[in-house]
């Protein structure tokens, strides 16, 4: 089990906030650097307790308790100050947490109506897709993302996309797209923005099979939902481009971060979202090798910004 060391500061009850912990200040000062031995050595008695469970869900919850979200605006700003969370229901629990470890928009909507949760996050979502100022796609999870546009070119550097012609070949190699993705990619790359049906109408092939490819293309970052367009009466279809037409300035970012340093980042808010979660946990999360995930947490262990623990026992039977 990893954990991020600032976890054991930011307990329910302490004078600091979550939300001030994982806002948009980045690197953390030199009074909290000095901090940094002491919290994880509080951390580390609280993972040897039986208690870690309620521990870390309260901490989520916490987090939580930050935000209420009703208007697009503050959906805007929960993502930029969370960096990126999910656009309507949360991800699976990590076991043995009852709290996901990314939060939903869903989780955070003033409302226990499921119609009107759904009414007003696809009507959002809409909205940002025409306005490109949050992105939006299938990543954690392979579920629906929003991700701000200050972790937008690390999680796009992580995926070893260079805004090349030859990032789909790539993802191939790393068995993050298959063929027919990259065929569906290559088509979209000449002849530009193209609908959900008139792909399908082109490559003349299943519904589920198109879809997989587009999931595809999404999480490994090289295909966007760039739009919507009407397809009959109260129907609409998907417009998608290639990510570095859609977001060139998050591309030309990129270029500047080494595939393992934006990965480190990624995962250190990972962890500051979620507490502390399996390194399994992650890899699932995350559309990359798991090599890369390995070594970014054995580095950001070395700089004491996480560290690891041992699963809390089950108890012993009497």
């Amino acid at each position: 089990m990893w954990y991020w060391t600032g976890i054991a500061g930011n307990a329910p009850g302490m004078d600091s906030t979550v939300t001030e912990a994982v806002g948009p200040s980045g690197e953390a000062n030199a009074a909290a650097r000095a901090a940094r031995a002491e919290a994880n050595a509080a951390a580390r008695a609280v993972w040897d307790e039986a208690g870690v469970r309620d521990a870390v869900a309260a901490f989520r919850l916490k987090l939580r308790e930050g935000f209420s979200v009703s208007t697009p605006e503050q959906v805007l700003h929960l993502v930029e100050q969370l960096g990126f969370c999910h656009a309507f229901t949360p991800e699976p629990p990590d076991c043995p947490f009852s709290v996901a470890a990314v939060p939903g928009l869903f989780e955070l909507l003033p409302t226990d109506d499921e119609d009107t949760r759904w009414d007003w996050a696809w009507t959002w979502k809409d909205s940002f897709l025409e306005s490109g100022h949050v992105y939006y796609g299938k990543l954690i999870h392979r579920k629906p993302t929003y991700v701000s546009s200050r972790m937008l070119s690390p999680f796009y550097a992580m995926t070893g996309n260079l805004g090349d012609a030859d990032d789909c070949a790539n993802a191939l190699d790393e068995a993050r797209a298959g063929g027919f993705a990259c065929t569906v990619y290559e088509h979209i790359a000449a002849s530009g923005p193209t609908s959900t049906i008139e792909l399908g109408r082109h490559f003349a092939v299943t519904r589920a099979t198109l879809d997989r490819a587009l999931t595809e293309l999404q999480t490994a970052m090289l295909l966007v939902p760039a739009g919507t367009r009407p397809e009959g009466p109260r129907k609409y279809t998907y417009v998608w481009d290639i990510f570095p037409r859609r977001f060139p300035a998050a591309v030309a970012a990129a270029s500047s971060l080494g595939r393992s340093q934006a990965t480190e980042e990624v995962i250190l808010r990972y962890l500051q979202l979620a507490g502390a979660t399996s390194e399994h946990h992650i890899c699932r999360a995350l559309p990359i090798p798991a090599f890369l995930i390995t070594n970014a947490l054995k580095k950001l262990q070395s700089r004491g910004l996480v560290a690891q623990c041992q699963s809390p026992t089950a108890p012993r039977r009497r």
